[in-house]
């Protein structure tokens, strides 16, 4: 039987073992990931650069929504969801109007259906047997008819009122309808 040379195996990990030795320490003595070149704040500055930290998240917050959208739920099936609140960064949107999560008028395009908040002069209808919304400036849209408009996403915790059989899909937006 032939005997295995461990020498070549020792000698390849102590090299090893030395080289990423080295690659943790530098000249000074510091590990790799020190602070070593960064300045500490001039005396009496650490305050200013916490106070305008505090002021840009605030500012950030304010930007960010914080504003709450009230919304009604109109009918018992399918139900209509109506915000007093008009849309302020309107988009075009389009899709088919359908009857989404928990019997809501949703609309969907490629994704997971997206609630509507309509306008409040909206009125929910069933016409010759399809559930249909009609409002001043979309007119009459009947469930599974094309659908356009202009709306503003909003994040679903800015808004009260709709009802949990609504909001239980995967969508974590609501579409607010322009006027």
């Amino acid at each position: 039987m032939k005997k295995f040379d461990r020498r070549p195996l020792a000698l390849a990990a102590t090299a090893l073992l030395l080289g990423l030795t080295a690659c943790g320490s530098g000249d000074s003595g510091q590990s790799a990931g020190s602070d070593a070149g960064v300045s500490a704040p001039a005396p009496g500055t650490e305050n200013a650069t916490a106070e305008s930290e505090s002021a840009d998240e605030t500012s950030d917050a304010a930007d960010s929504g914080d504003r709450e959208i009230a919304v009604e739920a109109v009918g018992d099936g399918p139900i209509g969801l109506t915000a007093t609140e008009p849309a302020e960064n309107a988009e075009d949107v389009s899709g088919r109007l359908i009857t989404g999560p928990g019997g809501c008028f949703a609309l969907v395009d490629d994704g997971e259906p997206q609630l509507l908040l309509f306008p409040d002069d909206a009125e929910f209808v069933l016409r010759d047997g399809q559930p249909s919304v009609t409002t001043a400036a979309l007119g009459t849209a009947r469930v599974g008819d094309p659908f356009e408009s202009s709306a503003e996403p909003v994040a679903l915790e800015d808004t009260t009122g709709i009802p949990d059989r609504c909001a239980h899909g995967e969508a974590t937006e609501a579409l607010l309808l322009a006027e």
